[in-house]
């Protein structure tokens, strides 16, 4: 398959992307622009965790959006990057009340991640799914944001900003939502994973990094890449995968290297 790479542990060690800067810029104009939206009523420190954690990786301003029920909840002594509330106070998470809050944070920049925690209610459905419909910025769906994203899913894959960092699960929901005609199921062997892959990025226009068979799969356009998780810095701790560092990563040098291959910017985010 022509259209498919795969770096091992061995590889890894010999890869090079001369083209990939991963030095932070000078300009701090340069640096990126970032909004983190996700949380509810109940929970709020994973998106706290990845916000600072892309002020850390050296994106230059980050905006941590939350519902506003977590206004008066969030200890002030908590250590938290750019905490923007929006909604109404009443409401135990997002819900349309929070729309034009949020599209007034977003403006001017670069990225948006969707880092989940939102819960499941109809209004944070009606939420997402109004601003993942904003193609002028580029946006990053991970963990339970990706299942909430279900419902209109056919329109926004349509978009070429979208990024979904996803697990094998989530994909075969995706798949299966959408009627998409080929099928995917958890026991495949990685060859038919990529195929899958192959055939699912030519039909629309999104960028995927799936966690499946040991390794993480890029894919953009119909190519695949797979890099093994041991020659990965996750290897000894998967977590991360999950816990903002990898996305966050690939936000950054996607920002600090616009206009550059989209497979090679991840393969160096997955193997910084």
């Amino acid at each position: 398959m022509d259209y498919w790479q795969t770096i091992s542990a061995e590889k890894a060690r010999q890869f090079t992307a001369p083209q990939i800067d991963c030095q932070r810029p000078e300009q701090k104009a340069l640096a990126g622009k970032i909004a983190v939206i996700g949380g509810n009523e109940n929970s709020f420190a994973p998106i706290i965790k990845f916000a600072n954690t892309a002020k850390e990786a050296g994106i230059d301003q980050v905006k941590a959006i939350l519902p506003a029920a977590l206004s008066t909840k969030i200890n002030p002594a908590v250590k938290a990057e750019g905490l923007v509330f929006v909604g109404d106070k009443k409401a135990q998470g997002f819900e349309a009340s929070a729309i034009a809050g949020a599209k007034q944070e977003l403006e001017g920049l670069d990225y948006v991640v969707w880092a989940g925690e939102t819960g499941r209610s109809q209004g944070a459905k009606e939420f997402l799914r109004d601003l993942i419909g904003d193609s002028s910025r580029e946006a990053l769906l991970t963990r339970d944001a990706v299942d909430l994203a279900l419902e209109g899913a056919e329109k926004w894959l349509e978009q070429d900003n979208m990024l979904l960092i996803l697990s094998l699960a989530q994909l075969k929901k995706l798949a299966q939502v959408i009627y998409y005609p080929k099928m995917l199921n958890l026991t495949m062997p990685l060859n038919q994973i990529v195929e899958f892959l192959h055939k699912f990025t030519l039909s629309y226009p999104v960028k995927i990094m799936l966690l499946a068979a040991g390794q993480v799969n890029i894919a953009q356009n119909g190519d695949v890449r797979s890099v093994s998780l041991e020659a990965t810095r996750y290897s000894g701790d998967m977590l991360k995968l999950f816990q903002g560092d990898l996305a966050i990563d690939v936000v950054k040098l996607s920002i600090w290297n616009k206009g550059v291959d989209f497979i090679d910017v991840a393969t160096c985010a997955v193997l910084l």
